[in-house]
C-alpha cells in the first residue's frame, strides 16, 4: 500500500509540474527551460509511477520487485538534482519515496526468499 501511495504521488507531481513548472522550482518563477525540465521529469515519472502503482494495487508481486529498485534509483536521481539546485521540498519527497521503494523491495524479497525456503524441504521429501 505504501508503494501505491508513493508512486501515485510521484505521477501526480509530474502531471502538476507539466501544468505549472514552477512547482518543481520551489516556488521561484519559471524560466525558459523549466517547461523542458518538467516534461523530462514527467516522461519518466508518470509511466514509472503508474506501473508501480498498478502492480502494487493489483498485488503483482513478482514483477513489482525489480520495478521498485528502478523506482528507488530514479528517486535517488531526483534527490541528487534537488540537492544540486537547493530544493528542499523535492529533496525530502524524493528521499522518502526512494526509502519507501527500497523498503517495499526488501519486504518483497524477504517474503519471496522465506517462501522458497519453506518449499525446499517439501521438495526434498518428494524426491526421496
Amino acid at each position: 500500500m505504501l508503494n501505491l501511495v508513493l508512486a501515485t504521488g510521484t505521477a501526480v507531481s509530474a502531471l502538476l509540474a507539466l501544468w505549472r513548472p514552477e512547482l518543481l522550482l520551489n516556488g521561484t518563477p519559471a524560466e525558459a527551460g523549466a517547461g523542458f525540465y518538467a516534461a523530462a521529469y514527467a516522461a519518466r515519472a508518470i509511466p514509472l509511477g503508474m506501473a508501480i502503482a498498478l502492480l502494487a494495487g493489483a498485488r503483482g508481486l513478482r514483477p513489482l520487485e525489480p520495478l521498485l529498485l528502478v523506482g528507488a534509483v530514479a528517486q535517488l536521481g531526483d534527490f541528487a538534482i534537488a540537492a544540486a539546485v537547493a530544493n528542499p521540498g523535492m529533496a525530502i519527497g524524493s528521499a522518502l519515496c526512494a526509502a519507501g521503494h527500497l523498503f517495499g523491495w526488501r519486504a518483497l524479497r524477504v517474503r519471496r526468499l522465506s517462501e522458497r525456503h519453506r518449499e525446499a524441504p517439501a521438495e526434498s521429501v518428494v524426491r526421496q
